[in-house]
């Protein structure tokens, strides 16, 4: 490019779109610092290896799919509403009707709990109780037969007790290494 540089370039990018990912490729080594001011998904050296530049494009997409997938939409009385996967703090049921408690929120919506459970396995929930589903990265204590999660104590099966604090365990571990 000419006039430009591709830095120049992504800050321009990044003024105006803060989601979009950029990838650099480039044979001069010296700016790959310059590539964190304007957080770069990759730096690549050229000459590009086919396979190594296919890898970290499909890496990205994934990435990004990732992030994209991060709501679940319910219905309640006819409105349809999106909601933040990791701005649910529990879930619970009473008499077929789910009360999705969020950070900031209360949500109802008719469905089954088998389902949502299944639906946020793979989001770091557990099912703590038959009638509650559990953010465990909005944990705060664990006691002997309840967690608290945003100041409410939420029973725990004593079944179940042993598996929510191995996740735990596992779910702490990921954070620390």
């Amino acid at each position: 490019m000419d006039n430009i540089s591709g830095m120049d370039v992504a800050k321009v990018i990044r003024e105006k779109n803060d989601i979009s990912e950029i990838i650099f490729t480039t044979s001069l080594i010296d700016y790959i610092q310059d590539g964190y001011e304007v957080r770069a998904y990759r730096y690549l050296l050229k000459p590009i290896n086919y396979e190594e530049l296919n890898k970290h494009i499909l890496n990205c997409v994934s990435d990004i799919i990732k992030k994209r997938e991060n709501f679940i939409i319910i219905e309640n009385k006819g409105s349809i509403t999106k909601i933040s996967i990791s701005s649910i703090t529990y879930i619970e049921v009473m008499k077929k009707e789910l009360t999705i408690h969020t950070i900031d929120k209360t949500y109802y919506t008719k469905n089954s709990m088998d389902k949502i459970e299944k639906e946020l396995e793979k989001y770091n929930f557990f099912r703590c109780h038959k009638s509650y589903l559990i953010n465990v990265n909005q944990i705060q204590y664990i006691s002997k037969n309840t967690v608290s999660i945003n100041d409410d104590d939420i029973p725990v099966s004593k079944h179940r007790i042993i598996n929510l604090k191995t996740k735990l365990t596992h779910t702490l571990g990921d954070v620390l290494c």
